[in-house]
């Protein structure tokens, strides 16, 4: 099942309307502790342009100071792709945002960073679609996100929220949008959403997957696809950031 890397921006601005209210208590409370790229996996004859219909909106448009650890990521031609600040000079993206265009900067809460070197795990991100950023400076109007030390303290059907540029726009899933469902055995790099209310979309790659717990907010994963079977998206793919804690804290380290 091969996973094509789309990082170019889609339209796909959904209309906002009166059930945003009734999730305004929760988006105060969240807000309170903090201040288009996906990839597509695509099984049989199906339009990678497909997504399911709603009646409602789902996601909830952020201001760019909003959860600013969550940065625009940026290639000549434009917004492609979100970020994830996990280290004052480092954040977190889709391996597939690193192998297109050169990227040039990413923008934290509204304010642009220069990138200096990027770092995919892996050349094909199918062998694990994951990859560092290394900012000229150091980010000082967002404090970096916490990763998830283990998977296994996540239990099944959590409510997580994805926070990404989907459709061009900044934007965080709407309280229960999203659960947590699992990890298949022979897919262990990735976390399992089953989308029964929406969908990552274009632009959210890169982004991230929150938990929100008594002990604050800690980043679960890397936003990177989602499947199409016969003209329905049908799963949410995210990169486990506790799989490739490892990697990612020896490549920090040896970068200095």
């Amino acid at each position: 099942m091969p996973k094509l890397g789309i990082c170019h921006l889609y339209n796909n601005v959904m209309p906002f309307v009166s059930r945003l209210a009734s999730y305004g208590v929760a988006l105060l409370l969240t807000m309170s502790l903090y201040g288009g790229c996906s990839t597509s996996k695509l099984q049989d004859s199906v339009s990678k342009q497909s997504t399911p219909e709603i009646e409602y909106s789902t996601f909830i448009p952020l201001e760019e100071e909003s959860f600013p650890f969550v940065g625009a990521l940026y290639s000549p031609e434009g917004l492609i792709g979100s970020a994830v600040l996990i280290a004052p000079r480092v954040a977190l993206t889709a391996g597939h945002c690193l192998t297109g265009d050169p990227l040039i900067k990413t923008s934290f809460g509204g304010v642009d960073y220069e990138i200096e070197k990027v770092v995919p795990y892996h050349e094909d991100h199918e062998k694990g679609d994951i990859g560092l950023i290394f900012y000229k400076e150091a980010v000082t109007n967002a404090t970096p996100v916490k990763l998830l030390k283990s998977i296994g303290s996540l239990e099944k059907y959590s409510r997580v929220t994805s926070i990404g540029y989907g459709g061009g726009k900044k934007r965080m899933s709407a309280p229960g949008t999203f659960r947590y469902y699992g990890v298949l055995y022979d897919e262990l790099d990735e976390i399992k959403m089953i989308p029964f209310h929406d969908t990552i979309w274009y632009g959210d790659s890169g982004g991230a997957l929150l938990h929100f717990s008594i002990e604050g907010i800690v980043c679960v994963g890397i936003l990177t696809n989602f499947t199409t079977l016969n003209g329905l998206i049908c799963e949410n793919g995210v990169v486990r950031v506790d799989y490739y804690r490892d990697w990612i804290q020896k490549t920090i380290k040896k970068r200095g």
